[in-house]
């Protein structure tokens, strides 16, 4: 192969095609550091293409994000809940959940707010009801069920 002149060096749209159908991030990650090495001279413009692909990648991601995606104790409002949650309940399921202690939940005066980390937590493990309020929830289930008890309100 004949060497190419720095005038050859362009990126053109051929170059970026062949450096987005290259690899993908994953299978170039998984050969690991060890793997690099000098670039030959005739293989710059590609990689400069697949660098700025992947730039580019990034950078679509990156816009994308939220700040309270990077933080997993972020306090959602109940909109903000209704909102992250795959099937959307409506805000007046949300309190029905909240009033039955169905849902992890923070109450600040009269607001409430929800953990983003304990809200995937409970919608991963199949939304079990509130540990922080389980030894509530049970005692009051004994003191209504009890044999010849009167049930309380």
């Amino acid at each position: 192969m004949p060497k190419k002149k720095p005038t050859d060096l362009v990126l053109d749209e051929s170059v970026i095609r062949e450096a987005e159908m290259a690899r993908t991030l994953d299978e170039q990650f998984e050969e690991g550091y060890a793997a690099l090495q000098p670039i030959p001279e005739e293989q710059l413009p590609l990689t400069a293409a697949r660098m700025l692909y992947y730039l580019g990648a990034l950078w679509g991601f990156l816009k994308r994000l939220k700040p309270e995606d990077l933080a997993p104790d972020y306090e959602m409002t109940v909109e903000e809940l209704s909102a992250f949650l795959p099937e959307k309940p409506a805000v007046q399921t949300i309190y029905g959940w909240v009033s039955e202690e169905k849902i992890p939940y923070i109450k600040r005066g009269k607001r409430l707010f929800f953990v983003k980390r304990a809200i995937i937590r409970w919608n991963t493990d199949g939304r079990p009801v509130n540990p922080d309020n389980i030894t509530e929830i049970a005692q009051a289930y004994v003191a209504n069920n009890r044999p010849g008890a009167r049930k309380r309100r």
